[in-house]
C-alpha cells in the first residue's frame, strides 16, 4: 500500500466541484485541503540533463517554506482583520485513467477530457482520484502534474509525513484531465510569463498601509520602507518626488509631471545604506533586543531617519540640477541613486566616528564632491546597471577622498538653502 493510499484510501472523492469552460478548455474546479493536493500531484522541473522535457522551473525551497507558513497560520488569524487566500492551484491529469469524473452526485461516471469534451454548458459533480494507480516515485512526468502552484505544495508532504496530527486548510483548485505535456506547456508559459507582473511600487504601497511602525520596522526590508515612505513627507529631502504606484494619468490630468523616483527605488536605495554602514548599525541597531518595545523602534529609526534626511538634502543642495531634471541628468535614475546610496554609508560613518553630524557637515562634504563629479547623462552614456552604479560611486568616493579647502566650502554653503532639520 503506497503512502497516498494509507493516507487518504484507495479512492479519494473530492465532491461539489464544477465542470466548467476555461475559454476554450474545460475544466474541473473545487475546494480540497492542501494535503489532498499535493499527495495527488508532483512538479515535473525541467533540468537540461536528466529530464529536458520537463515544465516546472527550480524550486525556491525557501519560498515554498514561507508561502506554506503562510497558509497553516491562516487559520489562526481573523478574517476581519488578516485576511489571507491563495489563487487557483492549477493541476493536469495527465494520465486520465488516475481520475473518474461523475456528473451531480451519483454513480454515472463521464469519459472527460479537457480539450475534447462535447457538452455546452457548466455542471455539477464529483471527482475521484484512484490513489493505487498513482505511482509514488514520480519525479518526471508525473501523472497529476501541477502547472501552476509548485511552491504552494511542495513542502507540504514534507510536513505531513512529519507532523501526521497536522491539520490542512482548504483550498481553491483547478483540474484540467487529459492534456498531453505539449498542451501543459502551452498553458505553463500563458500563466507565468504572458501576464504582466505587479507593479512593485503598488505592492510596497499597500504594505505601507497595512502594516504599522510597530511590525515594519522588525525587519531589514520594512525598515526601509518606512524610511522611504518619511524621507517623502513634508519638510523631507524627498518631498513631491516618490510615485507610490498607480494610475498616473491623474497627475497629467492636474497639469504635474509623474513624481521621478519609485517608492520601492527609495526603499532600496535605503536598504542600500542600511546594509553598508557599520556605523548606524552600531549605533541605531535593536537586533541585540529582540524584545524592543515599539517605541524604541521608532526612537531608533528616527536617528537613521534624520542622518538619512541631511545625507540627501545634501545632495539636493549640491547637484541642484540634477535634482530637478531625472531624463539630462542620472542623480535619480537607478545607477546614480544607487551611487549615492553607497557613498551616504561612507559620509554617515565617517561623520559619526568624529562628531555628532549637523547639516553643515554633510553640506561641506558634499558640495566638495559636486565641484569635481558632473552628472550629466551624456558623461555617462553606456553606464547602466549594477556596473555603471559602480563606476558612479568610484567618481563620488574619490572626489571626497581628494583634499578641499573647508574655508572655500564654508562661503560657498552661507547661499545653501537651509534644511528644515536645522531648526
Amino acid at each position: 500500500m503506497s503512502v497516498i493510499t494509507d493516507r487518504f484510501g484507495q479512492k479519494l472523492e473530492i465532491r461539489d466541484v464544477i465542470v466548467g469552460k476555461n475559454l476554450n478548455v474545460w475544466v474541473i474546479r473545487g475546494f480540497a485541503p492542501l494535503d489532498q493536493l499535493a499527495f495527488i500531484s508532483a512538479p515535473d522541473v525541467y533540468n537540461q540533463l536528466t529530464n529536458p522535457l520537463g515544465t516546472q522551473r527550480d524550486p525556491d525551497m525557501g519560498h515554498a517554506k514561507k508561502v506554506l507558513e503562510y497558509a497553516i497560520n491562516s487559520v489562526s488569524e481573523d478574517a476581519d482583520t488578516a485576511p489571507r487566500a491563495f489563487p487557483e492551484i492549477i493541476l493536469n491529469a495527465r494520465d486520465k485513467s488516475v481520475v473518474s469524473l461523475f456528473r451531480g452526485l451519483t454513480d454515472s461516471e463521464i469519459d472527460f477530457s479537457s480539450s475534447s469534451h462535447d457538452d455546452d454548458s457548466s455542471f455539477p459533480g464529483k471527482l475521484a482520484i484512484n490513489t493505487q494507480l498513482i505511482e509514488p516515485d514520480r519525479e518526471s512526468n508525473p501523472q497529476i502534474s501541477r502547472v501552476d502552484g509548485n511552491h504552494r505544495l511542495l513542502m507540504v508532504t514534507r510536513l505531513a509525513e512529519e507532523d501526521p496530527e497536522e491539520t490542512f486548510p482548504v483550498v481553491p483548485f483547478a483540474l484540467f484531465v487529459g492534456l498531453n505535456a505539449d498542451q501543459e506547456r502551452a498553458l505553463f508559459r500563458d500563466i507565468n510569463g504572458e501576464q504582466k507582473s505587479m507593479d512593485t511600487a503598488h505592492l510596497d504601497t499597500i504594505r505601507l498601509r497595512l502594516q504599522g511602525a510597530g511590525q515594519l520596522l522588525q525587519s531589514e526590508s520594512g525598515l526601509a520602507l518606512w524610511l522611504a515612505q518619511k524621507l517623502s513627507t513634508t519638510s523631507h529631502a524627498f518631498e513631491n518626488l516618490v510615485f507610490f504606484g498607480g494610475d498616473k494619468k491623474v497627475f497629467r490630468q492636474a497639469g504635474m509631471t509623474v513624481p521621478p523616483v519609485k517608492i520601492n527605488a527609495l526603499k532600496s536605495t535605503i536598504a542600500t545604506t542600511l546594509k553598508e554602514s557599520q556605523e548606524m548599525d552600531r549605533h541605531f541597531s535593536t537586533d541585540t533586543n529582540p524584545n524592543a518595545t515599539e517605541e524604541t523602534l521608532v526612537t531608533m529609526a528616527t536617528y537613521r531617519l534624520t542622518l538619512l534626511n541631511r545625507f540627501w538634502f545634501a545632495v539636493r543642495n549640491a547637484f541642484p540640477h540634477a535634482w530637478q531634471d531625472r531624463t539630462n541628468f542620472i542623480l535619480l535614475q537607478a545607477i546614480g541613486l544607487n551611487a549615492f546610496a553607497r557613498l551616504g554609508a561612507v559620509v554617515i560613518d565617517d561623520l559619526l566616528e568624529q562628531r555628532k553630524p549637523e547639516q553643515e557637515d554633510f553640506d561641506q562634504i558634499l558640495r566638495h564632491i559636486a565641484t569635481k563629479v558632473d552628472l550629466r547623462r551624456e558623461q555617462w552614456l553606456g553606464m547602466a546597471g549594477l556596473a555603471g552604479a559602480k563606476q558612479v560611486y568610484r567618481a563620488l568616493y574619490d572626489a571626497k577622498s581628494q583634499d578641499f579647502d573647508r574655508t572655500q566650502i564654508l562661503e560657498q554653503l552661507q547661499e545653501a538653502i537651509e534644511s528644515p532639520l536645522d531648526n
